[in-house]
């Protein structure tokens, strides 16, 4: 279930998303035929996801008027005002969400930095520059969920992407991958973050890049397997993998882990070193 945006709409229903495979070829990735929004996480029917684009900050907007002649403040000034516009925008969202589903608490709170979801569901927030994403799921259906967008990468980002988030087996892997190098640089960049949400709400456990390792990528189901290298709880010890999912378009990619309560985790059975 996905609702559409406010004021400043993502019109995504009428717009065709592109992406450019090796052979040259485009192909509609991650949209369906529908009235509203597409699903561009890759996640069950059980949640509610929504993407919408941020109005940009402008001189002309007369709500963000900069008054201050030092460009470096109004650059700080700026920034602060980018965060907390994503700041409430993603809790709108987040509430018009909570209020579809049902929820009487559409409170959004937030602790060391993370959302704090009101009893009885579970949620995610990501955003860029320009877009916002969120995704709201009762408890009873799922555990925890995690989402992610990003920007596709630069030659000279892909190039660090892969020197600092990605082992050597995971460079390897991303070699036999039919897609751009930025492209695919990104979802595993992606993949880790967004696992990164769904797992530290359960475990509270901080874990880096490097705990978690890429073991494979689907190009037609659209999903990404992957293994942990750091033993987090009981639960989700090393060697556990999770299955996720992603998407992309000309510009972003989309990136969702979901744990449902009765899901129990797979182990890797093979021990990959760096």
């Amino acid at each position: 279930m996905v609702t559409v945006s406010r004021a400043c709409q993502l019109k995504v229903s009428s717009q065709k998303f592109e992406s450019v495979t090796s052979s040259g070829k485009t192909q509609l990735v991650g949209v369906e035929d529908s009235p509203i929004n597409p699903k561009l996480f890759m996640l069950s029917d059980n949640v509610c996801q929504q993407v919408t684009q941020l109005c940009p900050l402008t001189e002309n907007n007369d709500d963000l008027i900069f008054t201050t002649s030092s460009n470096a403040v109004s650059s700080v000034n700026r920034n602060k005002r980018i965060r907390l516009l994503q700041f409430t925008e993603g809790r709108k969202c987040a509430a018009e969400l909570l209020a579809l589903m049902g929820s009487t608490d559409t409170t959004v709170g937030a602790l060391n930095g993370a959302p704090v979801w009101p009893i009885g569901f579970v949620g995610s927030l990501t955003h860029t520059k320009m877009y916002l994403g969120v995704a709201v799921a009762r408890q009873r259906d799922l555990r925890s969920v995690g989402i992610d967008i990003e920007e596709i990468v630069s030659s000279q980002a892909a190039t660090d992407i892969e020197s600092i988030c990605l082992n050597i087996m995971e460079r390897k892997l991303i070699k036999l991958v039919d897609l751009p190098r930025t492209l695919i640089s990104t979802i595993c960049f992606s993949a880790k973050e967004s696992l990164y949400k769904c797992l530290h709400p359960l475990t509270g456990v901080f874990f880096d890049f490097s705990d978690a390792q890429i073991l494979a990528i689907d190009i037609p189901s659209r999903k990404i397997l992957v293994t942990l290298r750091k033993r987090l709880s009981s639960e989700f010890i090393q060697g556990a993998t999770i299955l996720g999912g992603f998407s992309f378009d000309s510009k972003h990619v989309y990136t969702a882990f979901e744990l449902r309560p009765d899901q129990q985790l797979q182990p890797h059975l093979r021990s990959e070193e760096r």
